[in-house]
């Protein structure tokens, strides 16, 4: 998914880990060489871009990430009810 400034949303499928939902990072923001995990993103309003220091969202860029939430979850708790055998 595509946001404004050139924000990206990327989904893993093969980071979804139903019996270790920690150990994986499917959802995860990224905006050129910066990235955070779309939770971190969304809560603190910065990716890590290494050395380069952290990299804050505009605010446009934070009110998309607030607007496609819901879309993200869904598609995580799908995907961890699809991995799991549909156990949860």
């Amino acid at each position: 998914m595509r946001g404004p400034g050139g924000v990206v949303v990327e989904l893993r499928r093969s980071e979804v880990h139903p019996d270790d939902p920690g150990a994986g990072v499917p959802a995860r923001v990224r905006l050129g060489d910066a990235t955070a995990s779309f939770a971190a993103a969304l809560g603190e309003g910065e990716l890590d871009a290494g050395r380069m220091g952290p990299v804050r969202l505009t605010q446009a860029q934070k009110n998309w990430l607030v607007k496609i939430e819901t879309k993200v979850d869904e598609w995580l708790t799908a995907d961890v009810k699809a991995a799991d055998g549909g156990r949860r």
